[in-house]
């Protein structure tokens, strides 16, 4: 197995997608919450399988115990300490708490106990599927072309209900992940040539183009594009087409910001607790809006810049509250039961 290396901007673009996950869970169907729903999954997916080729020829029996252990750990221990202070602070009744419970191992994505933690088992699954697929699949080509296939295949026959555990969602988001093992190879490419001018300047072309278009989607949606060719009302098949292209446009915006933003230790480090800040936001969000109230204040419901920095403080309070000392101290949390540095303790 190849050793492991770290790109602290990959770990940025995961802080990036979880941010957006906490803005969407809190605008809903806002501007800044639809905008967040259309990229925070693309976002997470792609970062988790920009590292999935270190592990192809790993046998599939030891490949699952790992995952098991690195997502669904932290994924029950999180669910479990997120409904004893839900069920502590709120004195919820014995009916509520087993409806909770079930919810849990159900992992319903619109069912779903704890809103930032659903993705987990579906990642899980998403892993193993990847896995499989690179076990019968060489070349990396032919794997994003089968990954395509299967969450087209999802996409336009399986539009609800929701089963247990993301069963299809991790199909249906596939395509993500092995865009990220790809873009890895071409990212390794590029650190062992020298590209050529012509090919930075398209890139910096393009990476203009997509944030003109992130831009426009935020302010006028994604029917604007489509409405430029005279199309009002799309289609089943369009919507579908236009998300996806709008899940590329939210990945490649979130890598070109986090590759600036990678010189600042501070948010590498932050970026590294993906799996505590999932665990953490229904804690933070139940927890710190009572402190306040303790204190003589309140945190009301904001719009605009005021909601973007209030969701700011929220990951403060997670990093600083629950992600740090649960590394510090309790490293089984986040799946992690050998010795290690503080600097290499690691989220998905």
């Amino acid at each position: 197995m190849q050793q492991k290396e770290r790109f602290g901007w990959l770990d940025i673009m995961k802080l990036i997608g979880v941010y957006f996950v906490y803005l969407a869970h809190t605008d809903g169907m806002g501007r800044f919450g639809i905008l967040a729903q259309n990229t925070a999954l693309g976002i997470l997916f792609f970062a988790s399988g920009f590292s999935a080729g270190r592990r192809k020829d790993k046998p599939l029996g030891a490949f699952v115990a790992e995952k098991a252990k690195r997502i669904l750990i932290p994924y029950f221990a999180f669910s479990f300490l997120a409904l004893a202070l839900k069920a502590f602070v709120l004195e919820l009744p014995q009916g509520e708490i087993i409806d909770i419970v079930r919810r849990i191992f159900r992992a319903m994505r619109n069912d779903v106990a704890f809103p930032a933690l659903w993705f987990l088992p579906c990642l899980f699954l998403m892993s193993i599927y990847y896995q499989v697929l690179m076990k019968w699949i060489r070349k990396k080509p032919l794997l994003l072309a089968a990954s395509l296939l299967i969450s087209c295949l999802v996409k336009f026959t399986n539009e609800g209900p929701y089963l247990p555990w993301g069963i299809e969602l991790a199909g249906r988001f596939l395509i993500y992940y092995s865009l990220g093992d790809c873009a890895s190879v071409c990212y390794q490419k590029w650190r062992q040539t020298s590209p050529r001018l012509w090919l930075k300047i398209l890139l910096g072309g393009l990476t203009l183009v997509n944030f003109y278009v992130f831009y426009t989607d935020f302010y006028f949606g994604r029917g604007y594009f489509p409405s430029l060719f005279g199309i009002e009302e799309m289609s089943f098949n369009l919507s579908a087409v236009m998300t996806f292209l709008l899940e590329i446009n939210g990945i490649w915006c979130a890598m070109a910001v986090a590759l600036v933003l990678q010189a600042v230790p501070g948010l590498c480090r932050a970026g590294r607790h993906t799996l505590a800040f999932c665990g953490a936001e229904s804690i933070v969000k139940l927890l710190v809006p009572l402190a306040f109230e303790a204190l003589g204040f309140s945190l009301t419901e904001t719009g605009g810049a005021a909601m973007l920095l209030q969701e700011v403080f929220m990951m403060l309070a997670a990093y600083y509250l629950i992600a740090l000392p649960a590394s510090r101290y309790f490293p089984w949390m986040l799946g992690t039961f050998e010795t290690k540095r503080k600097d290499e303790r690691t989220s998905v």
